[in-house]
């Protein structure tokens, strides 16, 4: 202890906007000091002498303009009054009130350090008995949480300390619950989009935003009015309040999330329609969800208002749409608000590069009339209408399925007749996808990946049916400058079974895509102007209907604990794999009037019911001459 030294108060800012507030913390720091130091015991002189030497140079310069009664100057309680007097008579209770009521939490301000700046402002602003009752409907008008504010307005007897335990809990059962989310979830290079009809992954290179952190740079070219990093009023007095805060969205530095420039640019882009994956993998029933009429029209909306968790909300059927959509803000309104479960799940929107950004996913009962079923909405940023999918919509009986049970007897010719085009898989006659590479990208052998024991049967088998299929073939007595480890996905739909994914990253460095250009949805359109009747057919395992040139099958050799093997037919994960597939089979369907296709899509659209059976026949005929099946 006889080292130890108590630093000095820091001095009284005479310039401080809030000169009254300034002062009664100055004071109050200079009784602790005098208290612990035993000033407080010595005469007057020490102590005004102790004061004038801590209170600063400025404070200093008006203790000198002071006129004191004699004798008064030498008397240390005549000193403070003064210095009372002088601070507590520039205050302005009104703006004290202002200042109060302009307070709100700030972004990652926990509920204690927010209250305790609420009572330090009440202080100055003369409530009362009301003191309390205020500080409470402030907490209330300024926390960030939009479902704490409904819990706490749903209250009916609320206590300013009941608010902050209910706060207080809340915030732990959230960090809780952030805590077991982030120790059950794995971080990899590949993000898991979505899972096709067929169950088949599909998987995009995650990419982050670029974002400025310096505050500066942000507000260089700021306009008199509104601040670019906290959304206040600008220029600021002093520091911007989201100096040294971190974004609730991006994470970085030195502004808020409601100002976000990441945030604001991913959200315009959003329309009212979900899709899932752009084209990747042609084989599949690829899930895609499309909206005739553009997202500005409201016109033949199929808009309908449904019961979730208790809650009436307005929402549109959307057929196409595989999963239910809600947006975070009807999510908020919701009387009974679900739990969030965490999701990694990616849901584009239409024309949309960039996907939504879903913030969890929950299960609600969901009513349209009498009809009741549990249902999954997705909430994401962005969207504006509730979307109700196929499935959700069917169970309701909201939509149905009408099937046209009169066929004609030229559609069973048809079927008789090119029966074997609807089994096994075909391959196309007279066309081969030689994949191009860059001689200037060095091969690569990965190490092998080793297959879990319980599942070394299933990959055997799998492995057996497809050297039946003439889709694989074993590697011997032959250089291996490529080969890819492989991984084992359980089939959704079909537990017991496998599929065999081969992580084609390292190739595709090599690999040159070719530029083809596939049909949009508005060419399709087009063409399928004054149409009545319609067949859609879908090609068999698409990709493996496409031989692999000779030369190109060594970049596709895959290891496995059974050897080495490498596809016969196009593999999926080739990067050129989509353009060269939708270019062969265009080109086997050329010339074909009413056939069109996207991908392993082929439909096949007339103007009646007999004018449909003969491009089919055409198609079928070709079909069968091509050696592909459906």
């Amino acid at each position: 202890m006889a080292g130890f030294r108590l630093p000095a108060p820091s001095p009284l800012e005479m310039s401080d906007r809030n000169l009254s507030k300034a002062w009664t913390k100055f004071h109050q720091n200079f009784t602790n000091f005098e208290l612990a130091t035993g000033i407080k015991e010595k005469g007057d002189a020490i102590r005004i002498a102790t004061l004038l030497s801590v209170i600063g140079q400025e404070a200093v310069d008006t203790f000198n303009t002071f006129i004191f009664p004699t004798g008064d100057e030498t008397k240390f309680e005549k000193v403070l009054e003064k210095f009372e007097n002088h601070c507590k008579g520039k205050k302005n209770t009104t703006y004290e009130r202002y200042m109060f009521n302009c307070r709100n939490q700030q972004a990652g301000e926990n509920i204690d350090s927010f209250v305790t700046a609420l009572k330090a402002l009440a202080e100055s602003c003369e409530f009362g008995e009301l003191k309390d009752s205020l500080i409470l409907d402030r907490v209330i008008l300024g926390i960030s949480d939009r479902q704490l504010k409904q819990q706490l307005l749903r209250t009916e007897v609320l206590t300013l300390d009941k608010a902050i335990g209910i706060i207080r809990t809340a915030a732990a059962a959230s960090a809780q619950l952030d805590h077991m989310t982030s120790e059950s979830s794995e971080v990899h290079a590949l993000s898991k989009h979505s899972q096709n009809r067929s169950g088949k992954p599909k998987y995009t290179h995650v990419n982050t935003p670029k974002h400025p952190t310096g505050s500066s740079s942000r507000n260089k070219s700021s306009k008199k009015g509104i601040c670019r990093n906290c959304g206040g009023a600008f220029p600021h007095d002093g520091d911007c309040p989201a100096k040294g805060k971190r974004c609730n969205f991006c994470k970085k530095l030195n502004h808020f999330s409601k100002v976000c420039r990441s945030r604001l640019k991913s959200e315009p882009e959003q329309a009212n329609t979900i899709q899932q994956n752009q084209i990747e993998n042609p084989d599949s029933d690829s899930e895609y969800t499309f909206e005739v009429n553009p997202s500005g029209s409201r016109a033949k909306r199929p808009n309908i208002n449904i019961d979730v968790a208790g809650t009436n909300i307005p929402a549109v059927i959307d057929t196409g749409a595989t999963v239910n959509v809600m947006s975070e803000d009807t999510y908020q309104t919701l009387q009974v608000t679900p739990v969030l479960q965490h999701e990694t799940i990616s849901i584009y929107a239409y024309g949309s590069k960039k996907p939504l950004t879903v913030i969890g996913k929950f299960h609600a009962d969901t009513t349209y009339k009498d009809n009741t079923v549990n249902s999954e909405f997705y909430v994401a940023k962005g969207v504006s209408d509730t979307l109700v999918s196929f499935t959700t919509a069917e169970a309701l009986s909201l939509v149905r399925i009408c099937y046209n049970v009169s066929t004609g007897t030229s559609l069973n010719k048809i079927l008789d007749e090119y029966s074997d085009r609807f089994e096994g898989i075909g391959k196309l006659a007279d066309a081969t996808c030689k994949l191009h590479v860059n001689s200037d990208v060095s091969p690569v052998s990965q190490p092998h990946r080793r297959v879990p024991f319980k599942v070394r049967k299933k990959v055997e088998a799998e492995l057996k049916r497809l050297k039946s299929l003439d889709i694989i073939e074993p590697v011997k007595d032959t250089p291996t400058p490529w080969v890819s480890p492989i991984r084992v996905v359980t089939k959704p739909t079909r537990p017991n079974e496998i599929r065999l994914c081969v992580d084609m990253r390292a190739p595709n460095k090599a690999i040159q895509r070719e530029r083809h250009v596939t049909p949009t949805i508005d060419d399709i359109i087009a063409n399928l102007n004054g149409a009545t009747i319609f067949s859609k057919l879908d090609l068999n395992n698409g990709y493996h209907q496409i031989e692999l040139d000779k030369d190109s099958r060594y970049l596709t050799v895959f290891s496995t604990h059974a050897g080495l093997f490498q596809f016969k037919r196009l593999n999926f994960g080739v990067n050129s794999g989509a353009e060269q597939f939708q270019n062969l089979i265009q080109s086997a369907l050329a010339g074909l009037p009413g056939v069109i296709n996207i991908s392993d899509d082929i439909l096949i659209y007339a103007t009646g019911s007999r004018r449909n059976v003969q491009p089919s026949c055409s198609m079928y005929a070709k079909v069968k001459r091509k050696e592909f099946n459906t």
